[in-house]
Order: structure tokens, then C-alpha cells, then sequence
């Protein structure tokens, strides 16, 4: 984790440049492991709570964004480059990025 604001780096991330590019069919397929939140609703007995913290969690997509708060990915592009299902994650969540296309 990052601590004062400072953008973590990953390791091997070197060609995780800042994607800029909007040719949706350019886009480099990438798989990303990151710690993801957890909530309960309702009265709990702090028993009842153990084992229910943050999860590591696996996305794969198209990388559509990366830049020193979030690394987004979209499932889904089309023919006139439009983007379906977008997920974004703060870059402090994220433990590994690995590029797979």
C-alpha cells in the first residue's frame, strides 16, 4: 500500500504506460489482482465478523485507463469503438498487473 498520496509502482509494470490510446482495438488484454472491499448489513456479534475483510479479487479486460488513481478495464468493444462494461479500480487496491494480449 501507498502511504501520503504516493502513486505505488508495480513490479514489471514498466510498459503499463498511461493509456491514452482510443483505438479500442489497440488495447492490450491484461489481468489484474486487487483488494477488494467488504461490507455486512445489520446487527452483527464481532464473532460472527471473523474471516469477513478484504478479498483478493482477479479482472480481465481490455486496459482502457491507467493513470496514478485508477487502472480501468471495459469487457466488451465494438466495430464503431464503443466500450461495454467498465470496471475501475483505485491504482492503491491493485497488487499485480499482468498483460496477456
Amino acid at each position: 500500500m501507498t502511504h501520503g498520496g504516493d502513486v505505488k509502482r508495480l513490479p514489471n509494470d514498466r510498459w503499463l504506460e498511461k493509456q491514452t490510446d482510443k483505438n479500442v482495438h489497440k488495447l492490450p488484454v491484461v489481468r489484474i489482482v486487487w483488494l477488494d472491499s467488504a461490507n455486512t448489513h445489520g446487527w452483527r456479534r464481532p464473532d460472527d465478523l471473523k474471516g469477513t475483510g478484504l478479498t483478493e479479487a482477479q479482472s480481465v479486460g481490455f486496459l482502457y485507463r491507467n493513470n496514478e488513481k485508477e487502472i480501468q478495464v471495459v469487457q466488451s468493444v465494438d466495430d464503431s469503438h464503443n466500450v461495454g462494461e467498465r470496471l475501475a479500480i483505485p491504482r492503491q487496491c491493485v497488487t499485480s498487473v499482468k498483460r496477456l494480449q
